[in-house]
C-alpha cells in the first residue's frame, strides 16, 4: 500500500507475480531516492509502487 498526496488511487490490485518480504528495503529506500545495499540477498524493488520515476 501507498499512501501520499500525489499517489494516484487505483484500488486493490492483483499481480500475476509474487512478491517477497525481502523486497520492502529496496522498495522504501527507492522511494526516498537512495539505493539499499546489504551484505546479505536483497530482492528487487516491488515495481508497481516505485516505478514512478
Amino acid at each position: 500500500m501507498a499512501i501520499g498526496p500525489d499517489t494516484q488511487g487505483l484500488g486493490e490490485i492483483k499481480t500475476s507475480g509474487q512478491l517477497y518480504q525481502n523486497q520492502l528495503a529496496s522498495t522504501a529506500a527507492k522511494l526516498l531516492g537512495y539505493q539499499y545495499l546489504s551484505n546479505k540477498p536483497v530482492g528487487k524493488a516491488i515495481g508497481l509502487i516505485s516505478q514512478g520515476e
